[in-house]
This record gives C-alpha cells, sequence and structure tokens, in this order.
C-alpha cells in the first residue's frame, strides 16, 4: 500500500512539478491583471525643520518660486494607490542640511518624503532625490509701536472721540534685511463708517514704508503679533456758535469798535442728553478786557476751557481761537467855523440875516486819522430859519460831517432877522433848534 502511495507521488514527478509552476504563473497573470502596478503624482507641503540654524547665522530664507509644496511620483499597486492622497505623505526638509552654493545667497535642502502609515513603507519606493532651494539674506528685526488710523467718515451727526488700543501695541518684525528696512510703520485701519456708538474690537495689523505706501510683500516677514484690540468712541455731535463780548471801558473816548470772528462756528461732540441743551459756546466778558485799552489787541483763547462738562471738540486743532479786539481810538479838538459861511435855509425873501458873531466854536471828537482829515478842509454847516419872522433868534447849526465817523455837542448861534425896508424890527424871539 505504502508502496502504491509513493508510485503515485514520484511517477512523473518532473510534469507534476511543471504543472505546479505553470499554475503559479497563471494565477500571477490573473492577479496582476486585476490589480496592476501603476504610477501617480502626489503633492505635498513641506515642513521645514531646524530653522534656528539659520537664525543662529543671522540670516533668513525664502523658499524660491514662493512655494513650499513638492511634487513626487509613486508606483504601487492600483489598490495601494487608492487608499493614497495628498495627505498620506509627510516631507520635511531640515536645515542642518543645507548646502549653500558659493555665491552666498542661494542653497537647496535634501526633501524626507514618507507616509503617514508605516505599514506601507514595503509596499513601494519612495522619491529620494528630491531638493527644495532657498534664497538667502541678511535677516533684519526691529520693533515699532502699532498706531491706529481712522478710516472713512463716520455717519452724519457723529464723531469719533477717543480711541486707544488694549493692551500690547509693540510688534516685533523680522525677515529679510533689505524689507525690514523699508518697514517705517505699523497700522491698524479702523473703518469707523458704520460705527454710532462706543466699539472694542480686533484689528489687523498693516505695514508702510516712508511714502505711507502698503508693503504688500509682508508675507515675507514674521510679526511677533498680527492683530490688536482697539476701543473706539464714537459720539453724537453738533456744530454751534462762538460767542465773544467785552468787558470794561477803552481809555479815553475810546470806543470798541468790532470783536471777531463773530460767526465763527465749531464742532462739539458729547452724550446727547448734554449736546441738546447746548445752542452755542459763550466766553466769559472777563476773557476780553479792555479797561483802559489805547489800540487794539488780539488774545489766543483756548476755548476747550470753557465748553460744559462731557463735551469736546470734534477737531482738537479748533481749541485755540485768535481773538482780535478793534479800538476805535478817539480823540477832541474845537474848530472855529465862519457863521457867514454857514448856509441859510427857509429865509423869506421880505427878510435878511444878521449874525452876532462872526464865528463860533465846536468841539469834534473822532480818530485821529478822522480828525486831521477833517482839519485839512472846511467844515459846512447850515442853519433853517423856516417860519422865523423878523428879530433875534437862537438856531442850531446842522454840521455836515459823518455820524460814523465824528461826534459833537450841539452848536447854537444867535442871530437877527431884519426886514429889508425896515431898520428898526419890533419885539424879537427865539428860534426852535433845527433837527
Amino acid at each position: 500500500m505504502k508502496n502504491k502511495i509513493r508510485k503515485t507521488f514520484t511517477e512523473n514527478l518532473e510534469f507534476k512539478i511543471l504543472a505546479v509552476f505553470f499554475a503559479f504563473i497563471m494565477w500571477l497573470a490573473v492577479y496582476n491583471g486585476n490589480d496592476p502596478v501603476t504610477t501617480r503624482q502626489f503633492t505635498t507641503t513641506v515642513k521645514i525643520e531646524n530653522e534656528n540654524v539659520l537664525e543662529s547665522k543671522n540670516l533668513f530664507y525664502q523658499i524660491l518660486n514662493s512655494s513650499n509644496e513638492i511634487s513626487f511620483y509613486i508606483s504601487a499597486k492600483r489598490s495601494v494607490l487608492d487608499k493614497l492622497d495628498d495627505e498620506s505623505f509627510v516631507a520635511t526638509a531640515d536645515m542642518k542640511d543645507l548646502v549653500i552654493d558659493s555665491s552666498g545667497d542661494k542653497g537647496k535642502i535634501k526633501v524626507s518624503i514618507q507616509p503617514r502609515q508605516s505599514y506601507y513603507h514595503n509596499t513601494f519606493n519612495i522619491p529620494k532625490d528630491k531638493y527644495i532651494e532657498v534664497a538667502l539674506e541678511q535677516r533684519g528685526e526691529k520693533n515699532l509701536n502699532v498706531e491706529l488710523e481712522i478710516k472713512e467718515d463716520v455717519q452724519d451727526g457723529y464723531a469719533v472721540g477717543k480711541y486707544s488700543i488694549v493692551g500690547d501695541n509693540v510688534v516685533n518684525i523680522s525677515g529679510p534685511a533689505s524689507l525690514v528696512n523699508r518697514i517705517t510703520k505699523a497700522k491698524a485701519i479702523v473703518d469707523v463708517s458704520t460705527l454710532t456708538a462706543k466699539s472694542t474690537r480686533d484689528y489687523n495689523i498693516e505695514l508702510f514704508d516712508k511714502d505711507d505706501d502698503k508693503v504688500t510683500d509682508a508675507l515675507n516677514l514674521k510679526l511677533s503679533i498680527s492683530k490688536v484690540k482697539a476701543t473706539i468712541e464714537v459720539l453724537p455731535a453738533k456744530a454751534v456758535k462762538l460767542n465773544f463780548s467785552t468787558k470794561g471801558k477803552p481809555a479815553g473816548q475810546n470806543v470798541v469798535e468790532s470783536v471777531s470772528p463773530n460767526d465763527l462756528m465749531v464742532k462739539i461732540m458729547g452724550e446727547a442728553s448734554v449736546l441738546n441743551g447746548i445752542d452755542a459756546i459763550d466766553v466769559p466778558a472777563e476773557v476780553l478786557d479792555v479797561t483802559d485799552a489805547k489800540k487794539s489787541f488780539t488774545k489766543e483763547v483756548i476755548i476747550t476751557e470753557y465748553l460744559p462738562e462731557g463735551v469736546s471738540l470734534v477737531d482738537p486743532s479748533e481749541a485755540n481761537v485768535t481773538v482780535e479786539v478793534k479800538i476805535k481810538v478817539v480823540g477832541s479838538k474845537e474848530f472855529t467855523i465862519n457863521t457867514d459861511a454857514l448856509i441859510v435855509e427857509g429865509l423869506d425873501d421880505d427878510y435878511e440875516i444878521e449874525f452876532e458873531k462872526s464865528s463860533v466854536d465846536v468841539k469834534i471828537s473822532g480818530t485821529k486819522k478822522d480828525i486831521d482829515e477833517l482839519a485839512a478842509g472846511v467844515i459846512k454847516g447850515t442853519i433853517d430859519v423856516t417860519g422865523l419872522k423878523a428879530g433875534e433868534h437862537t438856531v442850531v447849526v446842522a454840521l455836515d460831517l459823518s455820524d460814523e465817523k465824528y461826534t459833537f455837542e450841539t452848536v447854537q448861534v444867535k442871530i437877527t432877522i431884519k426886514s429889508k425896508t425896515q431898520d428898526d424890527i419890533p419885539g424879537g424871539g427865539q428860534g426852535a433848534p433845527a433837527n
């Protein structure tokens, strides 16, 4: 029995082994036909390790072509590749492996690509010849205070009050020295066009050069902070008039001619409950004291000192107002008017007139310039005798002078009205002063 079994296995052994071999080849062909080996491209982000190696050398790097992604091909069975995507791989470049070229401003780093899952290590070959190229430059660094800049206008009837950064407002900027040196300002731009009340929020930091142009390639920089928290106060606002008045009396006969500006408007802001009761800002008369003033003068008035509590100027530059007080310097001088030069009105043709005196004195007041001009000319006057009969009368002389330039006392003259046909005139009377 044993011999029979042995004969069964050993008889035609060569053919039996050959049959097994061909069966294996056929199985392998069928298997590979259903799951063939193919090649597929993958792309992943390269993580830079040990960057402090360059920092210790005061160098800054920038990946050329502005990309830190790398593409590579993997050949494996389709069933394996179908389970893979870009996230299945991790790529690293170690700065310790940086090879700097002879120019000193460029270099390359070998990239290590590995599957995230260890059981894939023996299922396909990993590319070993991938590199990334970097540009090298001296590293620059500076600290800047972040400024708040208000952008756009607030809605009508509102104004921006106080605003400030809450917390840290210093940003450290590092990167290529050529780029860092261009930066002179760090700003947080605040758009207030939609605000009608106090607001606190985060604002992005933006970088600007000396011409106040935004630095657009700031992606190559490292900022210690990218945002700042700021509080912006927005309050109701309105325009009101400034009223000025004076105290005291100028020297001698001098008078206050004008106070200017007399139509200045300023915009103020505050809580609505306070603003509603304000129609004007009255500067106390004591501020403009003209007592014994002999000439015009100007004075700087700080109007913020006279604003109600809780109210401030929308534009702080309007706080100082230059006020001009014009003093009209008045002097007096006596003038002599010849009575025969006076114009007589209303005298009947049957009468004639005689003056008691050949002249009359009058004291006239005005500015020095006006008095000097008057002295150089002839003062004209008129008397009105309308309705007066023969006899002695006292009448008012109407001087031909500007009421705006001169002041003077009432001037009277005594006259005698006579009939042209009679030498003696019985009786007499007092003529009413002319207006």
